[in-house]
Parts: structure tokens; sequence; C-alpha cells
């Protein structure tokens, strides 16, 4: 079983750039412990389709696979009660009503071409549970702007109490970019934490920022069962060059350097006009004198 995870991932790592007949809209989804949810997944072509789960421990488990020539569906049979995929034209989406803790993970939809299986970006479910009161995750700042080749530190306190110390707390950074997948991107070890009696803080460096780093960093906790979600940092990254302030620049000297410019043009026309003139004259007059 573990040989054909490490196939499958060297399966998706080598093949995944050259299909693009899947999509995944949604990169991130956030219900409440109990609800339902619908995650999305498009995909062209009349291929076998797959869907997967990538656990927070890292383990593929397999979830659903269903053959478009015979229209047959096979589901895991743990969770058939819970779990259903409506297959129709492009659509194949994965429906899991109701949600536990189990089904934290994200979620690979992907087809069998030949003897390859491509994936989608991905959809990242993360489950806001009822007991929130007693541990919740802050995160601070809300936005940050940077510069590139800055380095930023991402915080991120998770309240506790007695039913859970901090040694049964774990806590990893998801990264939601302006374009999907989502992505594990840090887990925070406790040399990076700092606990009190109220909470832990802990804390995630960015060093050497570029464009690419831009997106929403969420601080996602594991405490006793529960899986708690931030409300995100946002990192925008802004460019050295200052476009609006370059612009004005360049026009402010081109008027600067034009207008003398202009005004030496029509001074030298009105004195070459006047010139003109003052020899047709001189000649008319000539002329006029001869004539006589």
């Amino acid at each position: 079983m573990i040989c054909f995870h490490v196939l499958l991932l060297c399966c998706w790592f080598s093949a995944a750039a050259d299909f693009s007949g899947i999509s995944q809209p949604v990169s991130v989804r956030s219900v409440g412990l109990g609800d339902s949810v619908t995650i999305q997944c498009y995909v062209e072509g009349n291929l076998n389709r797959v869907w997967y789960r990538l656990t927070p421990a890292q383990a593929l488990q397999f979830v659903a696979s269903f053959s478009s020539r015979f229209s047959h569906m096979e589901m895991s049979d743990d969770i058939k009660r819970r779990y259903s995929v409506e297959a129709v034209g492009t659509k194949y989406d994965l429906k899991i009503s109701p949600t536990t803790w189990t089904d934290v993970g994200t979620y690979y939809c992907g087809v069998i071409q030949l003897d390859l299986i491509h994936f989608g970006g991905g959809t990242s479910l993360m489950l806001k549970g009822a007991n929130m009161s007693s541990h919740s995750v802050v995160q601070r700042p809300p936005s940050l702007l940077v510069k590139p080749g800055d380095s930023v530190t991402l915080e991120c306190s998770v309240l506790h109490t007695d039913l859970c110390s901090p040694e049964h707390t774990s806590v990893m950074w998801l990264k939601t970019p302006k374009k999907p997948p989502a992505e594990i991107v840090h887990r925070s070890g406790r040399d990076e934490s700092h606990c009190t009696n109220e909470a832990c803080l802990y804390k995630f460096l960015l060093k050497n920022l570029s464009s690419e780093d831009a997106g929403t960093f969420y601080c996602v906790a594991a405490a006793c069962g529960q899986v708690l979600l931030g409300d995100g940092t946002v990192l925008n990254i802004t460019n050295n060059f200052n476009r609006s302030g370059f612009s004005f620049f360049v026009i402010t000297t081109l008027i600067m350097f034009l207008t003398p410019l202009y005004l030496i043009i029509i001074m030298c026309q009105d004195r070459f006009s006047r010139h003109t003139d003052s020899k047709q004259d001189a000649t008319w007059s000539r002329c006029v004198y001869y004539r006589k």
C-alpha cells in the first residue's frame, strides 16, 4: 500500500502539468462541524475519475472512483453513509453530510489517463467546531504590506484551558495563493512556540519575500481532536517600482522640456515669417518702380 501511494504521488507530480482538463475552483472550504459540504470539481473528457484525500498527517486515502464508460461508482466502505458523488457531464462533485473531524484534509479530484493519474489543484476542508469558546485561534496582524526581499513574522495565539494541554496541540500554516491550489507551507514545532497559562504563541518567519509569496496564510491548530482555523493574515507584496510616481515624473519632465521648445519654435516661425514678408515687399517695390 505504501508503494502504491508513493507511485501515485510520483504520477501526480510528473503529470499534473501536462493535463489542464481538471478544475477545482475553490481552494479552501471551512464549514461547521456537522454541516454539509460540497467539494466542486469539473473534468473535461469522458475519462475515469477518482477522489483522494490527503490527511493532516500526510496520508493519502482513497475516497471514490467513477467509471465513465459503465457509469459505475466505487467508494470506501467506511464513508459510504456520509459521502456521495455527483457525476453529471463535466461535473464531478463530492458531497459530505454530515461532516466529522475525520473529514479534515485536502481533497484531490483526478482522472485516469492511460497509466497516469492527473490531479486537480485540491480543496482543503477545515471544520469549525462548536467548542470554539474553549479553544480559539487568534492571528496577528490581519494583513501585511511588504516589499520584495523583506522578511516578516506571522503570529498565531492558540488559547487553551485545562481541557487540553499544549502538549496535545499542533500547529500548521496553510497558504491560499491568488491561484489555487492551497498548500501546507510550514509546521510549527515546540521550539517555535512560547506558552503561558492562557495561550501558546506560535511564530512563522518568512524570509526574502517575492511576489510568489503573496496570499492568505491561515494558522491551523489541531487540539484534542479538534481542528481550529484562524481568520488568516493577508500578505501583499508591493513592487519597489512606483509606477504612478514614475509616470508623474515623466509627464512633468516632458512638459518642462517641451514647453520652452514649443515657444522657441513658435518664435522662430514668427521671425522667419516676418523676414520672408519683408523680402517680398522690397522686391515688389523695385518691380513697380521699374515699370514706371
